[in-house]
């Protein structure tokens, strides 16, 4: 699994990122060149909309990259979900795009987030 963001803002200089066995970390200015040269991943996550790119731009990205795995952004809740899957499908078609809702996560895992 690939999170994509801000690393640099997520971490900051006094508390770096979690280490955990098969989730990477990569800064979306920095996505094309992981992708370049590593083991393309399975699942890529996202903010929708993250500092200096969203999830469309990311897409993007990985529709130039001949990425096959499955992108997923993630939003706390949205009143319209469709409509930002198919803008990202109709920019990035080839890419397996889908929107994850954490509060219908919540509800059907039965937490609270």
């Amino acid at each position: 699994m690939l999170v994509v963001g801000n690393i640099h803002a997520w971490g900051g200089s006094d508390q770096p990122l979690p280490k955990i066995k098969g989730i990477d970390f990569v800064d979306f200015r920095e996505l094309a060149t992981y992708l370049s040269t590593s083991h393309p991943p399975d699942i890529i996550l996202s903010a929708l909309v993250g500092h200096g790119f969203d999830s469309v731009d990311l897409a993007c990205v990985l529709q130039n990259a001949g990425f096959t795995g499955r992108y997923r952004g993630v939003a706390s809740s949205l009143p319209r979900p469709e409509v930002i899957r198919a803008e990202v499908r109709s920019r990035a078609p080839d890419v397996d795009f889908d929107v994850l809702e954490l509060e219908i996560l919540a509800q059907v895992s039965g937490s609270r987030i």
